[in-house]
């Protein structure tokens, strides 16, 4: 390795010359100054006008980025607004934690948000039917009568079988759907049953 390499400030491994992030740590801006002198050298210019050159292609990547989750999280509103669901669940709670998410994505995009949004979205897009245990995400199987032992969040009253929605709580504290802060003694304690072709929470 010469002294031309270039060397991310942060972790201190190779990465591409041109490069907006470390492939490796994730930092932005992964050159200094001083490899900035050596890559560039014999371009022209000032240093701090091809730094500021690549500082300027960084931000206009940013909103695109920003541009594209805000896409994804829109098109999943309106999946949940015509979306079928039980009676007794509220999705007008999940509707708000996603246009928060939205929001603040929108005021203060970070790479590490983004990649929060996406897992929720792709978690919400499976759970928001009310048709499965919130938690391990099985569907319930309410066939030939049968009754399904649940707890129920007292914000959202998405539900998930009993031990799993218990366990849950003693790790994270808020519902996995709705974030709402809720613990163990908050939840609604019922059973799901199918009638009529639908699902119904009799607690």
């Amino acid at each position: 390795m010469n002294n031309n390499t270039p060397l991310c400030r942060n972790c201190k491994r190779i990465i591409p010359p041109n490069a907006n992030f470390c492939p490796y740590c994730g930092i932005s801006n992964p050159l200094s100054n001083n490899k900035f002198r050596s890559i560039f050298k014999g371009f022209g210019g000032t240093i701090e006008n091809l730094y500021d050159q690549l500082i300027s292609k960084l931000d206009s990547y940013i909103p695109m980025l920003s541009v594209k989750i805000q896409q994804v999280l829109r098109q999943l509103e309106d999946k949940i607004i015509h979306t079928s669901t039980p009676n007794f669940v509220n999705k007008n709670k999940v509707l708000a934690v996603l246009r928060e998410i939205r929001g603040n994505l929108k005021s203060n995009y970070s790479k590490e948000a983004e990649n929060e949004a996406r897992l929720y979205s792709s978690y919400v897009e499976q759970t928001i039917s009310g048709d499965r245990c919130i938690i391990c995400l099985k569907t319930f199987d309410t066939k030939d009568g049968k009754k399904i032992s649940v707890y129920a969040c007292p914000n959202c009253h998405y539900a998930g079988h009993r031990d799993h929605f218990m366990a849950w709580l003693e790790e994270k504290k808020i519902c996995p759907l709705c974030r709402a802060e809720i613990s163990q003694k908050d939840l609604i304690k019922g059973y799901i049953i199918e009638k009529d072709s639908k699902l119904i929470l009799v607690s």
